[in-house]
């Protein structure tokens, strides 16, 4: 008996009762054990039945949250290509217009060089405006590292800044100084920026204030990203379900409801959460939360 106890402590459940003699009572025993072993066995198999269930689910469910992230980007990657097109509509104009005239005589040579150098001057603000934009698309296979929140703020706004909708948009950004780093990739921290600007941008029709904050609540050991800006807020109908995929008051051709359902799914992916609410003035308020790597300090400076 005591052997058989000891098999069933080990994980053993392939127990013999036969084995067992002496009195009646030392016989029921050892059935006991061995009907607990095979009731045992059985809910150990069911349950790694269940586990293997629940992982293939897991899979399933991030194969799909990727698949939702990539729609999503190359969704706003369409956005901000048009916007992009017309932005460099206006550099273009100009170079066509200096080639007319360096095409015809009676052009000085100091005129020829100033009409060359600014030439060069819109060439380049072309080639950054493309390369900024050709970054955010390219699928990021970086693995998270430690880095400072500021980094893909300012990328953010670096691809967003020549579009339209954003061009009337006063944006701010303050970041604390000696913020803690998080851990993260660039291209994915980026894209969940981009999208809660663009939200943004859009709420208030392309004109308005945005500001962004980074803080560190130490006792959370976290570091808060908070967006205010100055639209209508978030409708309250919507509110409790504003992160759920294709939740949106937008009509039909003019969003996915996918953006901020893209958002949470990047934030919650690095260890993080993401709440969004209504400002008492006016506006709407999206937080974002993520773990601070607590061996890294940033070096992020307030900036405007």
């Amino acid at each position: 008996l005591r052997g058989m106890a000891v098999r069933l402590g080990e994980g053993r459940f392939d127990l013999d009762p036969e084995v067992v003699g002496g009195s009646r009572e030392a016989r029921d025993l050892s059935r006991a054990l061995a009907q607990t072993a095979r009731k045992l066995e059985a809910q150990r198999r069911s349950l790694e039945s269940h586990i293997r269930d629940l992982e293939a689910a897991q899979q399933e469910i991030e194969a799909r949250g990727d698949a939702m992230v990539r729609s999503e980007k190359l969704a706003s990657v369409g956005r901000l290509a048009a916007g992009v097109a017309h932005e460099i509509g206006n550099p273009l104009a100009v170079i066509l217009g200096f080639l007319e005239i360096l095409g015809g005589e009676g052009v000085s040579a100091e005129d020829r060089a100033e009409y060359v150098s600014r030439m060069q001057g819109e060439a380049e603000r072309m080639n950054r405006i493309v390369k900024d934009l050709l970054s955010y698309a390219r699928p990021g296979t970086a693995a998270p590292a430690a880095m400072d929140v500021r980094d893909p703020l300012d990328r953010a706004i670096a691809v967003l800044r020549p579009q339209r909708m954003v061009r009337g948009v006063e944006v701010t950004l303050d970041v604390e100084p000696g913020l803690p780093q998080v851990e993260a990739t660039t291209d994915r921290r980026s894209q969940g920026f981009v999208n809660l600007i663009l939200t943004a941008a859009e709420a208030m029709v392309g004109e308005g204030k945005l500001r962004i904050a980074a803080t560190s609540d130490p006792a959370a050991s976290q570091v808060v990203v908070r967006f205010e800006d100055d639209g209508p807020g978030v409708d309250e109908s919507i509110l409790p379900l504003v992160f759920e995929p294709f939740v949106t008051t937008k009509p039909e051709s003019q969003g996915t409801g996918l953006g901020l359902a893209v958002c949470h799914n990047i934030v919650s992916g690095f260890g993080g959460s993401m709440t969004a609410g209504n400002r008492p003035g006016g506006g709407a308020v999206f937080e974002v939360r993520l773990p601070a790597v607590a061996s890294g300090a940033g070096s992020g400076q307030g900036a405007s």
